[in-house]
Formats: structure tokens, C-alpha cells, sequence
């Protein structure tokens, strides 16, 4: 999402979700102005997580504390486990408290209320670069973690060939490329067969 000075950010869409109106609004505006396309916005917790779900948005701007039993830190939680969104909380609570519940709900950034259109569009910014570099280290994980599983799997079938046809470990191993080469498929998928 990086900009180039005098560039316009890439339209991408943002959920807003403050249950003060003029708050809201504000931001939507400022939203419209850095280029952004605002969705919302939402009145409550409840309602911003039923607008991702249907909208699909980018990301969500959420103010923390929201006069229904679903707040906004109760929808960051909701919307980064089940839909990957991040979330920037707007908050005019700066306690410890607060911000130690805001960073255990996942959130990718802070903002204190009011906030103005130079602090939103560098806040969007950093918050989109860390999900970015959030999610690669989440599939840098699950790669290790595949091919973790895939060599666990390599050794379980060769000692398998290794007990069942009495060949030796170099063998077993040569086999199961042999059967890999002849069948165009990966070692680990032999391995699984």
C-alpha cells in the first residue's frame, strides 16, 4: 500500500465503526479525502463485525469503546480471528489498561480521539505495512511447518520399507525416490502413499 509522495493511496476499502456520529463521520470524511473507501459506518461492535462480513473490507478503523455489549475491541478480536482484518483502534482512552487489552486483541495500531487526517493516513500506513509483514511470517510458519511434517513423513515410510521389505536406510531412501521419479510425484506424497 506504500505511496509515493503525490501519488494517490490505492483505493482500498475501510470499515469505520464509532457509536459517536460526528466521530464517524469525521473520519469518513478525512478517509475520503486521503483517497481511501470508507464502508460504515458502523454503530456498534455487533454491526461492524456484520459489515466486514458482508462488505469485505481492507481494514477497520474501530473506535474502542462503544455503548453496546460488543465493543470495539471485542470486534477487533472477532474480525482479525475469522476474516484476517486488521484493525486500527480510535480510542479517546489512553489508560494502560485500554491499550494492554487493545494490543492483546491483535490490533495494528492506536489512535487517540479526535483524530485528524494526518494522523489517520500514516496510521493506515503502518498498521497495513505490519499486517503485511504479519502475514508473511504466518506463511513463512506454515511452510516450515509443512516441511517439518513432510520429512517426519519421509522418515516414517522409509523405516517402514526399512522393517516391511528388510532394506537397509540408504535403500529405503533410494526407493522412494525411484517410486517419486517414476510417478511425477513429490517425495512427501510418495511417502504419504
Amino acid at each position: 500500500m506504500g505511496t509515493v509522495q503525490g501519488e494517490n493511496p490505492p483505493r482500498i476499502r475501510i470499515l469505520v465503526a464509532d457509536d459517536e456520529s460526528l466521530s464517524a463521520l469525521a473520519v469518513i470524511q478525512a478517509l475520503k479525502q486521503l483517497g481511501y473507501t470508507p464502508v460504515g459506518p458502523a454503530r456498534d461492535g455487533e454491526h461492524a463485525i456484520e459489515l466486514a462480513f458482508s462488505q469485505l473490507p481492507d481494514l477497520a478503523l474501530l473506535d474502542a469503546r462503544m455503548a453496546t455489549e460488543t465493543d470495539g475491541l471485542d470486534a477487533a478480536k472477532a474480525l482479525f480471528g475469522d476474516l484476517m482484518l486488521p484493525v486500527v483502534i480510535i480510542s479517546a482512552y489512553t489508560d494502560a489498561h485500554q491499550v494492554s487489552t487493545a494490543a492483546q486483541a491483535g490490533v495494528f495500531g492506536y489512535l487517540v480521539k479526535p483524530v485528524t487526517k494526518d494522523q489517520l493516513g500514516p496510521a493506515i500506513e503502518v498498521a497495513w505495512s505490519r499486517f503485511n509483514h504479519y502475514m508473511a511470517k504466518e506463511v513463512q510458519v506454515e511452510v516450515l511447518r509443512r516441511n517439518l511434517q513432510d520429512r517426519q513423513e519421509l522418515e516414517r515410510a522409509k523405516w517402514f520399507l526399512v522393517e516391511k521389505h528388510g532394506l537397509d536406510e540408504s535403500q529405503a531412501a533410494r526407493e522412494l525416490r525411484r517410486r517419486a521419479r517414476l510417478t511425477g510425484l513429490t517425495l512427501a506424497e510418495v511417502a504419504r502413499q
